[in-house]
């Protein structure tokens, strides 16, 4: 039997990859919420590599991954500028590295 963890192999990394190829505009996800619904709740590592191998590869949107309690993950000089930015252009507030919720509406609790 295929480990579905290995390049290549399996289906994890393809139904991974299109999750978070239809995260849509303005929207986010967590590692853990792409790994659950990819079939596999506990593999939200095996997402952040996946994520890293792929993002630039298949042109996805990596920007709206993000860590548990939707917090940014990445230093802030190896992409979470970046990353903080990007977000705010999608509508989002970024308080240190939390999102806040979207900008115009009652803070997330």
């Amino acid at each position: 039997m295929a480990n579905v963890f290995e390049e290549g192999t399996g289906n994890f990394t393809e139904t991974v990859v299109r999750i978070i190829g239809g995260i849509p505009f303005g929207s986010v996800l967590t590692y853990g919420e792409v790994a659950e619904m990819a079939g596999s709740p506990r593999a939200a590592r095996q997402v952040v590599r996946i994520l890293n191998t792929h993002s630039r590869s298949r042109n996805l949107p990596w920007h709206r991954v993000l860590g548990k309690g939707h917090v940014i993950r990445l230093p802030e000089e190896g992409g979470g500028a970046l990353q903080r930015s990007l977000l705010e252009g999608e509508g989002w507030k970024v308080e240190g590295t939390r999102l806040a919720g979207k900008k115009g509406e009652a803070p997330t609790p």
